[in-house]
């Protein structure tokens, strides 16, 4: 249990990164959010089907860490972002949703930077930046989603 929630935790490293801090996103209401893909959900074993489990949408109470959703896709350092990590909290029909939102091409550069390079934060930045650029460019207009999410002293210290 412990192990399963320092895992679904892991993403607050950003906090010591050169990354900047997600925006937290606050929901309110009736049961909406998805834990990721779908509502709140217990899961019981079903007898009707013996070694089967059967999901039954979460009312009365239920807390939910989702961690950072995230892939790679054919080599080790091509990272997916897939979704936010959020908290969601139900009780009684009612939804306490709570997501951290950064774009996600900041989210893979934070990736990369994570789990593909080691050292000092400069020279780990600087192999994060030749691994994935992550400059893009639309109708003409480049975006450079790298610089974007660093923080201001990492910004000015990295051009």
């Amino acid at each position: 249990m412990l192990s399963s929630l320092k895992y679904r935790l892991e993403w607050l490293k950003i906090v010591n990164s050169p990354f900047k801090f997600p925006k937290v996103r606050f929901y309110f209401g009736k049961i909406r959010v998805g834990t990721p893909y779908f509502l709140p959900r217990r899961w019981y074993n079903n007898h009707e089907k013996p070694g089967y489990l059967k999901a039954v949408p979460a009312w009365w109470f239920k807390l939910d860490v989702v961690p950072l959703g995230y892939k790679t896709k054919w080599t080790e350092t091509d990272y997916r972002h897939e979704y936010d990590p959020r908290l969601s909290l139900v009780i009684c029909g009612l939804q306490i949703a709570i997501r951290f939102h950064l774009d996600p091409r900041v989210w893979e550069s934070w990736l990369i930077y994570e789990n593909c390079t080691e050292g000092v934060p400069l020279n780990r930045l600087r192999k994060c930046r030749k691994i994935n650029p992550n400059v893009w460019e639309s109708n003409g207009v480049k975006t450079d989603y790298f610089l974007k999410g660093l923080k201001k002293c990492w910004y000015e210290n990295f051009e």
